[in-house]
């Protein structure tokens, strides 16, 4: 037999169902089943205690975070808004760090204008000093025996470690400027001059600290010049080109030092030996009373430069001419 719907007969002569229809029963049933399981899950879940305690957590875990951001907030000093809203954090974070970009600029450039005040400060100061030597150089010319100082101007770098005169017991620069007037006078001797160096200095009746500031000065106990002994003259050592002995390294024997005081006395001394690096412990049998052999000059001043480690030593006699 053909066709979809054949009808067919049981042993009794009765007609049997269709077997699309009866398909389609059965899908419906199955069907249903599954909607009335699905139906029950869902109230079985509704009627879980499970399901409200999430409800409830989730309810309130928005206050829980508002609160922990407001909290937050305060403990980072950041502003509220009293309306409740949240605060400007990027803002608040934005102003800190221009400011902190501001700070760290300014600082930068006081840096650099400080350094740049050190670099150019120095030289200034020396080409200064330069100047006030040949100015009382030239007033000591004319017969001025005394002149006037600021003791706090004209500071020589490193002078407190600079001693000349013991150096296995020297004396306390701070405590000697302290033991100063504001105002200190400087007595003259003469001028010395060095051709050779280009080089014209007040020649002061000491070697203490403020009389080497502004030129040479002669060491305690020692001969007076033109005559017999040991004339021993002392100054800085100098950074800045030409001033006081920078370039006294640069004499050689046969140059001549010449020596006018303040009565018009000329004294010309002859370089007859130079020591170039004398250990400071050996420097007192160059220096001390009775050193030295006839009319002797003995100029002294730190070496190296700027450093000042040991003595740089020139020698010369009276000459006869």
């Amino acid at each position: 037999m053909s066709g979809t719907n054949s009808i067919c007969y049981n042993k009794r002569g009765g007609k049997r169902r269709n077997t699309a229809l009866s398909n389609e029963r059965i899908s419906r049933d199955r069907m249903k089943k599954k909607f009335e399981a699905s139906l029950n899950r869902l109230n079985n879940e509704i009627r879980s205690p499970r399901l409200f305690s999430s409800e409830i957590k989730t309810a309130k875990s928005p206050f829980k975070t508002e609160k922990s951001a407001s909290a937050r907030s305060a403990d980072r000093g950041e502003e509220v808004d009293r309306s409740g809203s949240a605060p400007a954090t990027g803002s608040y974070r934005g102003r800190r760090r221009a400011i902190f970009r501001v700070s760290l600029l300014v600082f930068a450039v006081i840096l650099i204008a400080a350094g740049i005040i050190l670099i150019f400060k120095r030289p200034v100061v020396e080409e200064q000093r330069k100047a006030q030597a040949h100015q009382i150089a030239s007033q000591i010319r004319v017969g001025e025996v005394t002149v006037i100082v600021d003791r706090d101007a004209f500071e020589v770098e490193g002078e407190g470690y600079e001693i000349f005169e013991d150096e296995l017991n020297p004396p306390d620069p701070e405590s000697e400027l302290f033991a100063l007037p504001e105002k200190v006078t400087l007595t003259a001797v003469g001028i010395i001059t060095i051709d050779s160096i280009d080089l014209i200095l007040p020649l002061w009746d000491n070697a203490g600290i403020i009389p080497l500031r502004y030129g040479a000065g002669i060491h305690d106990n020692t001969a007076v010049p033109g005559q017999e002994g040991n004339l021993v003259i002392l100054g800085h050592r100098m950074k800045t080109y030409g001033s006081i002995f920078n370039r006294l390294g640069e004499m050689k024997i046969g140059d001549t030092a010449e020596i006018v005081t303040m009565d018009g006395s000329t004294h010309i001394y002859v370089v007859d030996r130079i020591i170039e690096a004398l250990p400071p412990r050996e420097l007192p049998e160059y220096i001390e009373s009775g050193s030295g052999e006839g009319a002797q000059l003995t100029l002294v001043t730190c070496t190296p430069t700027g450093v000042g480690s040991h003595r740089l030593v020139i020698i010369g006699h009276l000459s006869d001419e």
